[in-house]
């Protein structure tokens, strides 16, 4: 259970960044169901734990990366 919270803890403030800097709910919902709900039911406890960081940083990055992609527009 501590897992759980750990990894939605960091999946969380990956998706709230997501969505201030995408400004788009749709954007933030579909990463944060990739690396958020999805590895919950594939990963088992140790594997969770050792990337749910990684997995915030990617939310971070993809997003800072769709930013710039809407900005140029």
């Amino acid at each position: 259970m501590k897992i759980l919270i750990f990894h939605f803890f960091f999946i969380g403030i990956g998706a709230f960044f997501s969505l201030n800097v995408t400004g788009s709910f749709w954007i933030t919902a579909l990463l944060f169901l990739v690396f958020g709900i999805i590895p919950v039911f594939r990963l088992n406890d140790y594997h969770l734990h050792e990337m749910s960081i990684i997995f915030s940083t990617m939310i971070i990055g993809i997003s800072i990366v769709i930013a710039f992609i809407l900005q140029m527009k």
